[in-house]
């Protein structure tokens, strides 16, 4: 899409070294580019010192503090409350009253508005989101580590009979403490993830996800970066993109 526009695109990889230090790499502090795309999430930290740089950007999902009038720069989003609370909705059609939320909230925009979508679903259905029962606040590769994952479940009273999850990297996990050599979830108790990234369809056959649009989501942020160039000084804008439930 950017082609049609006679644009190029540059791709860098930030280290881990680059984001924990929060420093630039030598590649955009010395040479500021025309414009920049975000994709994956970064530190609160991180976005305003590509904020500094003073050049139009499009962000694949924000950090949760940058949101209304915080905002650094255009954001790209799916219906990430929609989708959640779809999951949610349907673990509880097919009888769950337990159900816990499994992602850290704080670490994206897109998660915490999942968590949101959940909590409306369970508000509106009458059932109780008792904090010290929600898996929302771990470190973010705790979500992948099946050993720590069952720590964590063990020190619930009475372990919860469904998993929202926040994404299909952390449902597989769950999924995994079902089977051998964990085994540590019975068989019966139900998972949804989020994405439904198709290299994971093996480990996730049988598991509730959310479609999100990859192919329009390239779409609208080419088309929103060339619109950025163009128009400077035009509020930031945030832009949604619907979604679609995979119930299975």
């Amino acid at each position: 899409k950017l082609s049609e526009s006679n644009a190029r695109l540059r791709i860098i990889m930030l280290s881990d070294s680059n984001l924990s230090d929060c420093i630039l790499p030598d590649s955009l502090s010395m040479a500021v580019p025309n414009a920049i795309i975000t994709a994956g999430t970064f530190s609160k930290e991180y976005y305003l010192a590509l904020q500094s740089l003073n050049c139009p950007t499009i962000s694949l999902d924000t950090h949760p503090d940058l949101v209304f009038d915080r905002m650094v720069f255009d954001i790209v989003l799916v219906d990430n409350m929609g989708g959640s609370y779809a999951m949610t909705k349907h673990l509880i059609e097919k009888g769950h009253k337990q159900i816990c939320f499994a992602g850290n909230i704080e670490s994206c925009l897109s998660f915490h508005e999942r968590w949101q979508g959940f909590n409306l679903c369970m508000q509106e259905f009458g059932l109780p989101v008792e904090p010290d029962k929600q898996l929302i606040s771990l470190p973010a590769q705790s979500y992948f580590n099946c050993d720590e994952i069952e720590r964590q479940l063990k020190t619930f009273d009475k372990l919860p009979t469904a998993f929202v999850c926040a994404n299909d990297d952390t449902a597989k996990t769950f999924l995994a403490l079902q089977n051998p050599p964990y085994s540590f979830l019975p068989a019966d108790v139900s998972v949804t993830g989020f994405d439904n990234i198709t290299e994971y369809f093996h480990f996730l056959s049988h598991c509730s996800t959310v479609e999100i649009h990859t192919h329009d989501i390239g779409l609208t942020v080419a088309e929103q970066v060339m619109w950025r160039i163009s128009h400077p000084k035009r509020q930031y804008q945030t832009i949604r993109l619907a979604v679609s439930p995979v119930f299975r």
